[in-house]
């Protein structure tokens, strides 16, 4: 075995669920081996599932609960434990040793993984729960206590802090549980492991570079001055002024931005804020600009979609985003970090995929003045911090 085989990190990932989930524990394992395969994971880590079906053996003498502690791990073992919850909440289970009673193994893995995170800080802890439509012949005991489980993350006293996060297809399960362990990793691991691995690599061998050099990887913004990038209000005409380059939209716009990343790079690339960057601002109004509105005047977001925000900017300051959600509802951003919001957002962007992100953003002006302004991006590549933001846009409201 290689030196840098044996200088790897292993993460151990304890996948916890009863067993009407068989399906999303088989896309898990692919999920946590695709992961593996990333160039900026596979330089520090190797990701371990553990699930029982095929870490534990056959082994007879103790409770199946009992036996997976034994042979496999106990979850509060692990680095990252990945607990996923459709119908069932599963068997139940009496831990002799503290003489406890549980509702289930489930519960029991997850409450000691919770306890050891609240004590040591690890592990990481990922809870999901499926919200696709309950068999006919499910056990309505059993989704009573489902739902008793998920009660005790709400209200004044809850038993348990922190968020879980529901899916109803596998499709949307492997892209929320991709993106989840991308993050936890990045913002929980990588930085400490790969800082005292690259130290040692540094002094090993005088020629080998640190990853907190430059790279070649990096962010793609389109321009938003490319066909159908840049929209008007409806009702609201654009202006051609002669002092100006670039044409001015009235009362706000429509801004469609992609980021993708360039290919030219092994590195992954997160994007972890995003803000409105106001260049200038020049309060008043001024007759070269004048404009009539055409129609009925229409403020606000448009299509529920993901990535589609709005935002109202009143002179010099700027107003919170109001993200409209996939479920119909609308999530506001905490601060001037547009991602900011109750669950924050992070958006990824894989090396060796050229998968996009789309986001629109619905400016409002509210203050009369000319407006100049920006979206901007803020991201890590290779544990270098970044920036970057579109071409400049102009805004006249009166």
């Amino acid at each position: 075995m290689n030196d840098k085989y044996e200088q790897l990190k292993r993460l151990k990932i304890f996948i916890s669920s009863p067993s009407d989930l068989l399906k999303e524990r088989d896309q898990l394992v692919d999920i946590i081996n695709g992961v593996n395969q990333l160039h900026r994971i596979s330089k520090y880590f190797i990701l371990q599932p553990c699930c029982y079906e095929n870490n534990v053996p056959a082994a007879v003498g103790r409770t199946p609960q009992k036996t997976v502690d034994h042979y496999m791990l106990k979850s509060r073992d692990a680095d990252i434990f990945i607990c996923i919850i459709w119908q069932r909440i599963g068997t139940p289970f009496y831990d002799s040793d503290k003489d406890q009673h549980y509702r289930s193994g489930t519960e029991y893995e997850f409450i000691d993984a919770y306890n050891s995170f609240r004590q040591n800080g690890l592990p990481i802890i990922l809870l999901y729960r499926c919200m696709r439509p309950i068999s006919p012949n499910a056990d309505i005991d059993q989704v009573k206590q489902v739902q008793n489980f998920f009660n005790t993350f709400h209200g004044e006293h809850a038993k348990f802090n922190g968020l879980y996060r529901e899916y109803t297809t596998i499709e949307e399960f492997n892209s929320i549980l991709f993106t989840d362990i991308n993050t936890v990793i990045e913002n929980s691991f990588f930085k400490e492991y790969s800082y005292k691995l690259d130290d040692k690599s540094q002094s090993n061998s005088s020629n080998e570079k640190c990853v907190n050099v430059k790279s070649s990887s990096d962010i793609l913004i389109t321009s938003v001055y490319n066909k159908h990038r840049l929209l008007p209000l409806s009702g609201y005409p654009i202006i051609s002024a002669t002092n100006f380059q670039k044409p001015i939209f009235t009362g706000g716009c429509r801004i469609s931005i992609t980021l993708s990343h360039n290919m030219k790079g092994p590195h992954s690339i997160t994007v972890n804020a995003m803000q409105l960057k106001l260049i200038n601002f020049f309060p008043g109004t001024d007759k070269n600009y004048s404009y009539t509105i055409e129609g009925d005047e229409i403020i606000g977001a448009g299509l529920i979609k993901p990535n589609i925000f709005s935002l109202s900017i009143f002179g010099n300051k700027i107003g919170h985003a109001k993200w409209s959600m996939q479920d119909g509802t609308i999530a506001v951003s905490k601060s001037q970090n547009f991602f900011d919001i109750e669950s924050p957002q992070h958006l990824f962007l894989n090396a060796n995929s050229d998968d996009c992100e789309n986001i629109i953003c619905n400016v409002i002006c509210q203050e009369t003045g000319l407006y100049e302004l920006a979206i901007e991006f803020f991201y890590s590549v290779a544990g270098n911090d970044r920036n970057k933001k579109t071409d400049n846009i102009f805004i006249y409201y009166e």
